[in-house]
């Protein structure tokens, strides 16, 4: 990640290394979720395939990435938050 984001060696402006730090830290948390398939509760297979690239996308520098990855990380995250939260209410 230190290759493709020098930001992250702390060098660049403030407000690039704050955004490399943000990105790599959730797609670092993003790609250990697509992995081990647990979000707070057991993931599907889509879902850790959709975490998993999202992870890996955020890991390239760019607004554009970083756009992408959020929503390949975002839309499962909802869907995961809603079926926990159906889970817990029924429960």
């Amino acid at each position: 990640m230190f290759l493709y984001s020098p930001e992250l060696l702390l060098q660049g402006p403030v407000v690039s290394v704050l955004l490399a730090f943000l990105t790599s830290i959730i797609g670092v948390i993003a790609l250990t979720a697509g992995l081990k398939g647990w979000f707070g509760i057991q993931l599907k297979m889509l879902e850790r395939v959709t975490m998993i690239l999202g992870g890996v996308v955020l890991i390239y520098p760019g607004y554009i990435t970083d756009l992408v990855g959020f929503c390949l990380i975002g839309i499962p995250a909802i869907i995961i938050y809603k079926r926990r939260f159906k889970i817990y209410r029924a429960g």
